[in-house]
């Protein structure tokens, strides 16, 4: 267990658990952990005088350093918006998620390659390459 003067952290991981947990030592202080649809998660702290949850923490600290935010053939980009982008040659493998704001099921190839395989059906095929 760790200690601050405002926040109490616990990490509890043995056969049958696996969890965190925090308590805030100020009845002033009013806090927020949240998990994000990317993985990332935040620390938010309440400040009455602006009446808005500010960002105290999150880890990663980057965006682009979340495992697998883009998927296969996505390139991460913090200084665009969306972060996500397929790399030359492919396309969103799932836009309908994308415009949620969900990049991770990658991109697609553009076009097939030429490698003697023979497709059956959508993910199966016959051949060597």
């Amino acid at each position: 267990m760790t200690s601050n003067f405002v926040y109490d952290f616990e990490y509890v991981k043995n056969e049958k658990e696996n969890y965190f947990t925090y308590s805030v030592n100020s009845v002033d202080v009013i806090s927020r952990f949240v998990m994000d649809l990317s993985g990332q998660i935040k620390q938010f702290t309440w400040v009455p005088a602006s009446k808005q949850w500010i960002l105290f923490w999150s880890q990663p600290r980057a965006q682009c350093e979340v495992y697998a935010l883009c998927g296969a053939f996505g390139s991460c980009n913090e200084n665009t918006l969306p972060f996500c982008d397929c790399i030359t040659g492919f396309r969103e493998r799932s836009p309908e998620h994308s415009d949620l704001g969900d990049h991770n099921g990658g991109c697609l190839r553009n076009n097939l390659l030429i490698t003697g395989i023979t497709w059956r059906e959508p993910g199966r095929c016959e051949g060597s390459i």
